[in-house]
């Protein structure tokens, strides 16, 4: 279509040079998630309502991870940001207790993804659970998204208050001779909604919204965004990293396929 050989359109992309962002610092609501490619990983700091204003950047931040995420690649990236200019008002993360911790200690807000909760219940209950407690404990953790805190937590004490001492069952492990809880997936789905209960709803606390403080209740803007890009990256196939990394920077200032 284009009257270009492969190779031309592959020595394009090499010598393409992405435009230098224009960083316009304010006070920003941030969502902070990586992705992975072809071995390595992109951290990614976002403004889900940037595009709300004509202008101001949705990627605030990146930066490219040679192995798993850790807790030092968020705190660099909160740091960095702060010290361009903006100021973060509230972070949404996917539930890394070790960001959540660096977060709070640095005074910021955190929104732990409800979507990403959700999953984790999912995880050990299954979509359609069997047991009865456990049908029970997913209807609760399914009105994440259309309750309250204190709605949340009383039904959970309800849930618990009946099922407590079957959650305490134990058993003889036959092999190793050690008593194991008997229904331990249950536990971990159990003690992930309480353990979370306090940054689930970051984004309906009153004190925030009288300040004027929006928070969304998911990463799901940026991944989605995640998805995007991939998209158009895998247009590219056999692409090497530096070249992935150029079209990467080329989508985060504003750029297309």
């Amino acid at each position: 279509r284009h009257r270009k050989s492969s190779s031309t359109i592959r020595r394009i992309l090499e010598t393409y040079s992405v435009e230098n962002w224009i960083v316009r610092p304010r006070t920003v609501t941030v969502i902070l998630d990586v992705t992975y490619f072809r071995g390595f990983g992109v951290l990614v700091a976002y403004d889900p309502y940037a595009k709300e204003t004509k202008g101001y950047e949705s990627v605030l931040y990146y930066s490219v991870l040679t192995s798993t995420e850790k807790t030092v690649d968020y705190d660099i990236a909160t740091d960095t940001m702060e010290s361009i200019g903006y100021r973060i008002q509230a972070v949404v993360i996917d539930g890394r207790r070790g960001v959540r911790e660096m977060l709070l200690a640095k005074g910021i807000p955190v929104q732990h993804c409800q979507f990403h909760q959700l999953q984790t219940i999912t995880q050990c209950l299954t979509k359609r659970p069997k047991l009865p407690q456990n049908q029970e404990l997913r209807a609760i953790a399914c009105t994440l998204t259309k309750t309250t805190k204190p709605a949340f937590e009383a039904r959970l004490d309800e849930w618990y208050g009946i099922h407590g001492t079957w959650l305490k069952e134990r058993y003889t492990d036959p092999l190793t001779g050690r008593t194991r809880y008997r229904h331990d997936r249950t536990r971990r789905a159990y003690f992930s909604l309480r353990r979370n209960l306090d940054y689930l709803f970051t984004c309906r606390d009153e004190t925030y919204a009288k300040q004027g403080i929006r928070i969304p209740n998911t990463t799901n803007p940026l991944d989605g965004q995640f998805g995007v890009w991939k998209k158009r990256i895998n247009k590219h196939p056999g692409a090497s990293k530096q070249r992935i990394i150029t079209m990467l920077r080329s989508f985060f200032s504003g750029g297309t396929d």
